[in-house]
């Protein structure tokens, strides 16, 4: 990486894999936010941490059984506890799995509507897959074409945005 002019290759989001040009301050903070995030999720409840990771996005009640996924589990509890760990569920929203940070994005619109969003739409180009589970059916969908939709509608399917 060469600071040429203050202008530098990097990435424009966190999961993104090409490079884009970009200020060398922007970079900068980038890997400040990065470490950061670290940071927090080291000392984060382990609902954050759940979500941090989760491997899908799933409505309430998946499988015959209807059994509640553990990562819906942690988003009921990040939703009743957004306006504390805003901080938290923002560096998901921005550093998480491609499902985590749908999760952390929906949970923190329940306390900071306009946040929410721009972390939503930050997220609109990103072609990661995300595998969602209804009941017992589920689709693989990629999270830019998700969070549009959570943008446009307020909904995914049945995952409606900020709700439990």
């Amino acid at each position: 990486m060469t600071a040429k002019g203050e202008q530098v290759k990097w990435f424009a989001a966190p999961q993104e894999r090409e490079l884009s040009e970009f200020s060398l301050a922007a970079a900068q903070q980038d890997i400040k936010d990065d470490l950061e995030c670290q940071t927090i999720l080291e000392q984060s409840p382990a609902f954050i941490k759940t979500i941090y990771g989760a491997e899908r996005l799933a409505s309430k009640a998946v499988g015959e059984g209807a059994e509640i996924a553990p990562a819906y589990l942690a988003y009921s509890q990040a939703l009743k506890n957004a306006s504390r760990y805003k901080r938290e569920l923002t560096m998901t929203a921005r550093y998480g799995s491609p499902a985590g940070r749908l999760y952390a994005a929906s949970a923190l619109a329940a306390v900071q509507t306009e946040a929410a969003r721009k972390l939503l739409s930050r997220m609109n180009n990103c072609k990661d897959n995300v595998y969602y589970q209804s009941g017992c059916k589920g689709t693989n969908e990629l999270l830019g074409t998700i969070s549009q939709e959570l943008l446009k509608k307020g909904r995914y399917l049945d995952f409606e945005l900020g709700k439990d």
